[in-house]
């Protein structure tokens, strides 16, 4: 069993085992997700890897995201309870950027990262968001993401267009149209 595959058993095993806690005065406590995800990351490992997520926008799990996160979730409940005032909504928010911000964020995600990425490679990932194109990649990149998904559907259709001629020629019937 390699390295990667031997912590993830024991971070599976930490984590089951890790579900109940003990409160101050001993008794058992079912513990929050947040608790269980925190298992098995140092905390220098992850100050390194809330380096990396504050130095990226939004995704792949940023955390300034966190906040739009809470906007998006309050808009959700402002369309279904209208009649609540904006005062009661702005200390909900309130409440929720502090109780599900950026720290919060972080803890949950580095776990996440420090499976996918090696110490060094948390710290190459860093500089290049800090450096000039990577700001330029994070910037560009959902222009390029549609203009890519575009062309797969233009392959998707060539290719498909394609199977239909050889299976026309070898005398298979095929729907036409689309």
């Amino acid at each position: 069993m390699g390295k990667n595959r031997c912590g993830q058993l024991v971070l599976v095993l930490l984590c089951s085992m890790s579900v109940y806690g003990q409160n101050k005065e001993g008794k058992a406590r079912l513990q929050q997700p947040a608790d269980v995800v925190e298992v098995g990351v140092s905390p220098a490992r992850a100050r390194e890897i809330r380096k990396l997520l504050d130095a990226l926008p939004a995704t792949p799990g940023g955390t300034n995201e966190a906040n739009n996160l809470v906007d998006r979730t309050i808009a959700a409940y402002r369309k279904q309870y209208t009649s609540v005032p904006e005062e009661v909504w702005k200390t909900i928010t309130s409440d929720l950027k502090k109780d599900f911000g950026p720290d919060r964020l972080g803890k949950t995600l580095a776990p996440i990262y420090a499976n996918h990425f090696t110490d060094g490679e948390i710290r190459q990932l860093t500089a290049f968001f800090r450096s000039p194109v990577g700001r330029k990649w994070v910037a560009v990149m959902p222009e390029i993401q549609r203009e890519t998904y575009n062309v797969g559907d233009g392959y998707g259709y060539l290719m498909g267009e394609q199977v239909n001629k050889i299976l026309i020629a070898k005398g298979f019937a095929v729907p036409t149209g689309r």
